[in-house]
């Protein structure tokens, strides 16, 4: 990260902080990312032995290994939508997704769109970024987009908290087709209660905090 991008980090972390951190904003907030599911997520965690016994060996996985494209909408209460495309998302998919979870969020949470409450957190991946995403949220209306800094999975609820605890849940399983894949991450989504999906979105405020206290540098908590 150049001296730049961390100052960049710290003028955004600031910005957000000027919002008032309380239930009512961060009920507001809707999140999304992708994340790449492999059909066998292998298990490394650290062997405990005695001394002199072996190791167990642990099977890597294979640079072409079959895996599918999952694409998680959630917010304070859970899951929204999750979107199995089984490939990399480009701006078309997002801009169809977009307008997928708007349905989703205008059935379940009809105020947040009815006032124009709601505030999308998402990175700045091309995808998202892109013209065509933009048009499509200005065309939507009701949304307004949360700043994001350049290269901070650090400060991106997905990537710190529902993707690590998902890998967690998935280590040592196989799969078989995609659908396999998608049930296994519904299981997930399902083994949590609403507090958890709560707590991992308020861990923003403390996560810019955090990036302003280190200058904008990564940390690790």
């Amino acid at each position: 990260m150049t001296a730049e991008q961390a100052k960049r980090r710290v003028k955004v972390c600031k910005q957000l902080l000027e919002n008032p951190l309380d239930e009512r904003f961060f009920k507001r907030i809707v999140t999304s990312d992708e994340k790449w599911i492999y059909f066998r997520n292998c298990d490394t965690r650290r062997q405990w032995t005695l001394s002199g016994q072996a190791v167990e060996p642990v099977a890597k996985r294979g640079r072409f290994e079959p895996k599918v494209m999952m694409c998680v909408w959630w917010n304070y209460h859970g899951v929204i939508e999750l979107v199995p495309n089984g490939r990399a998302v480009n701006a078309d998919l997002y801009s169809e997704q977009l307008e997928r979870v708007h349905q989703a969020i205008q059935q379940h949470y009809p105020a947040l769109v009815n006032r124009g409450r709601v505030l999308l957190q998402h990175d700045n991946a091309r995808p998202h970024v892109s013209r065509k995403a933009k048009g499509k949220i200005e065309e939507l209306g009701g949304i307004e987009v949360l700043p994001h800094p350049a290269y901070s999975p650090d400060l991106a609820p997905s990537d710190y908290y529902l993707f690590l605890s998902m890998a967690h849940f998935l280590r040592g399983r196989t799969f078989e087709t995609p659908e396999d894949v998608e049930n296994g991450c519904r299981e997930f989504f399902k083994s949590k209660p609403q507090e958890w999906y709560k707590r991992g979105i308020e861990e923003l405020a403390q996560k810019w905090v955090s990036a302003i206290e280190h200058d904008g540098l990564y940390f690790k908590d």
